[in-house]
């Protein structure tokens, strides 16, 4: 459950800026003129430290996870956020206005040497957070080219040959290793609290090969309406289920929440009228793990990935073009 949790939470956490930072999501694709003046201010009073600033961060994107923190399901730290991109992607529209163009390869090549070089390992956060600053720092180049003289955009593709090294391969790697590492959480949580080992590993391989059949099955899937309808039924499957059991499942949940100390989960729990699931058998359990957590979602996160791979794609062709 945290790991899912906190992919939610990570993109919300945001540096401190002095201006409303939803405004940088049209300043980092559009003219220089057209930025909000408070993001014009923040980015001219710190032209002269920018490398300084950000640099050190694109550098390592985020922490490194030891294989014994790995073992305790922790997650790595990012070290930085879709605003600080976008911070820096505007600031590339200001150095194309005040002609500084020959400054911007350097940018480029530093936001993506530094993705390229950090491993997902895994964590489906760390690789979301990859598909997210590719996507930022594409669509920002797809501008800049049109500025950027031939001997820049050599430069840059010189530097950075395959711009972003990213693969639906990885993708599906790492959500497999995510799917393990979750069940390996959730059978944690039953073996301290709820059953017997050996029925907490039952319960534990079903829920794992469950998911893993329903993620292939997805993913061998070829027309878009094909995979929309799979996730669909999922979804209706799921509320079906969760209506039917809705008492197992709080009672699940409030297991989960206590687990994790979570008290904000648990006030908005219900008492639920079964102290035990014990009497529930195990395929139940399975599809209540199965339906009630954030992990099919991916599926739709997958499509995202094969976009951005596209527009890898074209801004490599575009940088050649003469």
């Amino acid at each position: 459950m945290r790991i899912f949790i906190s992919l939610l939470l990570s993109f919300a956490i945001l540096h401190a800026y002095d201006f409303n930072t939803s405004r940088l999501a049209t300043s980092s694709v559009s003219k220089w003129q057209d930025a909000d003046s408070q993001i014009q201010h923040f980015i001219i009073q710190n032209d002269k430290v920018f490398k300084e600033k950000f640099f050190p961060l694109f550098n390592q994107p985020f922490s490194i996870v030891s294989e014994e923190e790995k073992a305790k399901f922790q997650i790595p730290k990012l070290n930085y956020t879709r605003e600080d991109i976008r911070v820096v992607m505007t600031y590339t529209k200001y150095l194309i206005d005040q002609n500084r163009t020959e400054e911007i390869p350097e940018i480029y090549v530093n936001v993506i040497d530094g993705i390229n070089r950090a491993n997902s390992g895994n964590s489906v956060i760390t690789l979301v957070f990859k598909i997210v600053i590719n996507n930022l720092t594409l669509k920002s180049l797809e501008y800049d080219i049109a500025y950027l003289k031939q001997e820049e955009k050599a430069k840059l593709l010189s530097k950075t040959p395959r711009l972003f090294e990213l693969s639906l391969a990885e993708f599906d790697a790492t959500l497999e290793r995510s799917i393990k590492a979750l069940v390996g959480e959730y059978q944690s949580i039953l073996l301290i609290d709820m059953f017997p080992k050996e029925r907490a590993e039952k319960i534990g391989t079903a829920l794992e090969q469950k998911m893993l059949n329903v993620y292939h099955k997805s993913i061998e899937l070829k027309e878009a309406k094909e995979r929309e309808g799979f996730v669909q039924k999922y979804k209706s499957d799921a509320k079906s289920f969760l209506e039917k059991y809705t008492a197992e499942v709080n009672y699940l949940k409030r297991t989960i929440a206590q687990y994790y100390n979570d008290t904000e989960s648990l006030k908005e729990l219900n008492q639920t009228q079964i102290t035990t699931l014990g009497n529930v058998s195990n395929e139940v359990i399975v599809d209540m793990f199965f339906y009630t957590q954030f992990w099919i979602n991916f599926m739709e996160t997958r499509e995202d990935c094969a976009k951005v791979i596209e527009l890898n794609q074209k801004m490599i062709k575009a940088l050649r073009h003469q």
